[in-house]
């Protein structure tokens, strides 16, 4: 199966305050682009994999819906879709689609309500868009779908709540992957900063060989964890 990787769009909807992407061009995918792609695969013989990502991929949904539904059209081939959101434009419409078509989505977030507010609080219009991701997980989780995974950001200015973070994300019964900012080879985590990361892996480690709740799974990237432990410090 091959691997087709989409990009939508280069905005974002957030604009946080601590964000080391410039996205200078903001222009999104056009329909006359989309129809090149569409073109592109259909000359292909192997069923494929769909990524959609951005920016933020919902701004654009209806070109993400109409390159979907014409892959569909396409017989003699299966093609499965994916995309990563940070949830905070999901609408009924989009979620019924998501649902309809079976895709797989990654949810970036980055903690509790205190450690997202670190970065994603947008001062200029006074909006808690951690309410608004959580109301929207919370919906997903109602419908039963299980086709979800959670990408936990994590910044030079969030890491040292790793633990904490990481145990609340896991609340929501969903796989968690850790995501290091693109700033991450400009991180000084030597000496007491290089500990206390450290210590939060420790403690999330330990946190799973001691838990009894047979519902804590973020532990199944803990080859991940120890990848980036070893990259950083």
């Amino acid at each position: 199966m091959k691997s087709y990787w989409i990009n939508v769009t280069n905005n974002c909807n957030l604009h946080c305050k601590y964000c080391y992407q410039t996205n200078k061009n903001e222009k999104n995918l056009t329909l006359e682009t989309a129809n090149q792609i569409i073109d592109l695969i259909k000359k292909e013989k192997k069923d494929g994999k769909i990524i959609f990502f951005g920016g933020e991929p919902l701004i654009n949904f209806e070109i993400i819906k109409f390159i979907i539904d014409n892959l569909n059209q396409i017989n003699g081939k299966k093609f499965e879709y994916s995309f990563t959101t940070n949830l905070t434009i999901l609408t009924d419409k989009i979620l019924q689609y998501i649902l309809e078509q079976n895709i797989k989505v990654m949810i970036s977030i980055d903690g509790d309500e205190s450690t997202y507010n670190i970065n994603r609080f947008n001062e200029s219009n006074n909006v808690n868009y951690f309410k608004v991701v959580h109301d929207n997980i919370k919906k997903i989780e109602l419908t039963g779908y299980d086709k979800i995974t959670i990408s936990k950001v994590v910044s030079l200015n969030t890491y040292k709540n790793l633990y904490e973070d990481t145990i609340f994300l896991s609340k929501f019964n969903y796989p968690i992957y850790h995501n290091f900012d693109m700033n991450i080879k400009n991180w000084n985590v030597g000496g007491n900063a290089g500990k206390i990361y450290e210590q939060q892996i420790k403690k999330l480690i330990d946190y799973y060989i001691e838990s009894s709740d047979k519902n804590i799974i973020f532990i199944h990237n803990l080859f991940q964890i120890f990848k980036s432990l070893f990259f950083c410090i």
